[in-house]
């Protein structure tokens, strides 16, 4: 009767591990299946395809902040240039326009800085732009500082229309030159890449 007992326990254990040993078997795998060849290469194409987009909007932006920082070089251009001509040259109000002649150098250096700064390796020809710009601008700050000791100069003499011209105002004539030619350049670099980007392109004698 005994081994009967212990005969029917041992088969009794027997049947339960096998059943559960059946159940882990047959039990569906929790691992998220790899997907299809076929859309392993669907994701790899578009992850490609959106690849020049990304440097578009690049070239974008940065061709946005050229036409930024050339909107400010305008506007101290038209400043200095009423300065000298009129302010001073003209001798109608020699004061504020040695006055504007500083703020000028100020801006100028300002915008020297930001242009010194600039990241446009997405432009095409950004390099060379970059140097033309730089170019000017250090020639045109060159050219503000002299022609502001001469307003100082006449500030302090006396001014009788036309202005008498001297040294400094030689000195800054040269560096205006010098200015205009990194321009010009610089104009010509720009012209093509303001067109693909609908930005504004002035002239060498606005810059």
């Amino acid at each position: 009767m005994k081994i009967r007992t212990v005969l029917s326990i041992v088969l009794t254990i027997l049947v339960v591990t096998v059943v559960a040993v059946m159940a882990i078997v047959s039990r569906p795998s929790s691992r998220v299946p790899s997907p299809p060849a076929s859309r392993v290469s669907h994701y790899a194409s578009n992850s490609s395809e959106s690849a020049p987009s990304t440097t578009t909007d690049r070239a974008q932006q940065q061709a946005q902040a050229v036409s930024s920082l050339l909107g400010q070089i305008v506007r101290t251009r038209s400043q200095v240039l009423n300065a000298v001509q009129q302010e001073v040259l003209d001798c109608e109000d020699v004061d504020q326009g040695v006055n504007d002649l500083q703020q000028g150098m100020q801006n100028r250096s300002r915008e020297l800085q930001i242009a010194q700064s600039l990241d446009i390796d997405a432009l095409t020809g950004g390099s060379q732009l970059k140097t033309d710009l730089v170019a000017a601008l250090h020639a045109s700050y060159d050219a503000d500082q002299s022609y502001a000791l001469w307003g100082q100069n006449i500030e302090s003499s006396g001014c009788s229309a036309p202005a008498k011209e001297d040294n400094d105002f030689d000195l800054g004539n040269t560096y205006s030159t010098s200015a205009s030619k990194a321009k010009i350049s610089f104009v010509a670099d720009w012209q093509p890449i303001a067109s693909i980007y609908g930005l504004p392109a002035p002239t060498p004698q606005q810059i």
